[in-house]
């Protein structure tokens, strides 16, 4: 379950990220990497806790499902990230994960 699948759609509006997201956050293109979604899970929850936590939240804006199986239905794992932040009360400043230095 750690696969580069990108998520593909678009909602026009322009989003311009740094740090963790630089690169591949992008509302034109819509993409997050399943292997992003597991990193941010796992930098904001903890490595352990964040697969107990895709695997038993019932998230509601996600018809009933929980995360693991959001994904697995294909949903993009930008808007199941979301939903997470949202039912597990994440800050809007920490959504778009940790600042990551870049290789010099």
């Amino acid at each position: 379950m750690n696969g580069d699948g990108d998520g593909d759609g678009a909602s026009g509006r322009a989003c311009h990220a740094s740090g963790a997201w630089a690169g591949f956050w992008t509302w034109e293109n819509g993409g997050v990497r399943l292997s992003d979604f597991w990193r941010l899970m796992e930098d904001e929850f903890g490595a352990g806790y964040a697969r107990v936590l895709a695997g038993d939240l019932v998230l509601s804006g996600l018809g009933g499902r929980t995360a693991t199986e959001a994904l697995q239905a294909g949903l993009e794992p930008r808007t199941v990230w979301l939903a997470v932040c949202e039912m597990q009360d994440v800050p809007p400043a920490r959504r778009l994960g940790r600042d990551i230095a870049p290789k010099s």
